[in-house]
């Protein structure tokens, strides 16, 4: 899997207007319906008429193994799934906004792949995570770094860690739900 840093430095040279968190997190909304298309619909997106342009340099083939890794750790048994957020020695600050960011982007994610057109009836606690996400995609980094803070930031992230798999399944029950009710 791509680190954070190469893939925020490919976005960068292809001239993206999104950074490697918020990628990260329109992949991981587009993988909890899986299927094949993600990485085509986040470039069409990211790069719209230059997204077939061969100089995308690296991005296409990052882009792809990153879906591939995302959609494997979504879909595990094992709850291998992470956010792809900036390593812990990056100023607390600077993941703090990654980290709103990504959970922008997952948002951005799950209407690309269809969470609308689905009819889902979430439950309470799906719900309230979505919201959750919506009031932490605008998150204000803290300027104050210390160990409280960290801690903070690292429960946030693992909210999210998990309830991102839980959220996942739970849209696959309902793809697959409705799948068979229209095959009456």
């Amino acid at each position: 899997m791509p680190t954070f840093d190469t893939l925020d430095s490919a976005l960068r040279d292809a001239s993206a207007e999104l950074e490697a968190a918020e990628a990260h997190g329109i992949l991981s909304g587009l993988a909890c319906f899986g299927g094949a298309s993600g990485v085509a619909i986040l470039q069409g997106e990211v790069f719209g008429e230059r997204a077939s342009d061969t100089d995308l340099g690296e991005c296409p083939g990052l882009l792809s193994q990153l879906w591939q890794n995302t959609c494997g750790a979504l879909h595990s048994d094992e709850y291998t799934f992470e956010p792809m957020l900036p390593d812990d020695d990056v100023r607390l600050d600077h993941r703090t906004r990654a980290f709103g960011e990504w959970c922008a982007g997952f948002l951005a994610g799950l209407g690309l792949g269809g969470v609308r057109q689905m009819n889902a009836e979430f439950s309470d606690e799906s719900t309230e995570f979505l919201h959750d996400l919506n009031e932490m995609s605008r998150i204000e980094p803290d300027l104050t770094f210390d160990e409280e803070s960290e801690a903070a930031y690292a429960e946030l992230v693992e909210y999210v860690r998990v309830g991102v798999m839980l959220l996942s399944e739970e849209v696959q029950r309902g793809v697959a739900k409705s799948d068979t009710d229209t095959l009456h």
